[in-house]
């Protein structure tokens, strides 16, 4: 999967919260609501996003997040934007979650990981088309209450190595 998919290694977005930094990243819009986010007051948007223009070419549309749908009116919004699968904690907790395990917003981002690949393996080996996916994490957001002492992590990306250009 990664060996098809498109990174940025250097991306930022304006915004006060995560619900404001998806609509700027995935819709091309700021939101520049000072006390509640557009998702919150309007509920739906109605401009073309990323996911949206996905799916009419084509494209499933997956959403996983270890926290609720209802947070920021996310079960309202994020169909609006184009997602057509909402994955979030009431889906773990239907699965057997314990939120005994929950790190401070919810479920931990390495459940939340695995539980997406499983998914898009899975979907990538029984269908044609393709598919776009988005994860939120967790771990950014206070309180900071991961421990990660017996977590590995990679030395370095396995990114391929940049062909030359010929002039």
């Amino acid at each position: 999967i990664s060996t098809q998919s498109i990174s940025a290694s250097n991306f930022f977005t304006n915004s006060r919260t995560t619900v404001q930094a998806e609509e700027s990243i995935l819709c091309s819009t700021l939101d520049f609501a000072s006390n509640s986010p557009y998702a919150v007051k309007k509920g739906a948007f109605n401009g073309d996003c990323l996911p949206k223009i996905l799916l009419r070419n084509g494209y499933k549309t997956f959403w996983y997040h270890g926290n609720t749908k209802d947070f920021f009116n996310r079960k309202v919004f994020h169909p609006s934007l184009g997602f057509t699968n909402l994955y979030s904690k009431e889906n773990f907790l239907e699965d057997g979650y314990n939120e005994a395990n929950d790190i401070g917003w919810g479920v931990p981002d390495k459940i939340a990981f695995d539980k997406m690949l499983e998914d898009m393996i899975t979907y990538d080996k029984t269908s044609n088309n393709p598919f776009f996916t988005e994860l939120l994490k967790l771990t950014n957001n206070q309180p900071f209450l991961c421990n990660y002492k017996n977590t590995k992590f990679p030395n370095k990306s396995q990114k391929e190595p940049e062909q030359k250009q010929t002039p």
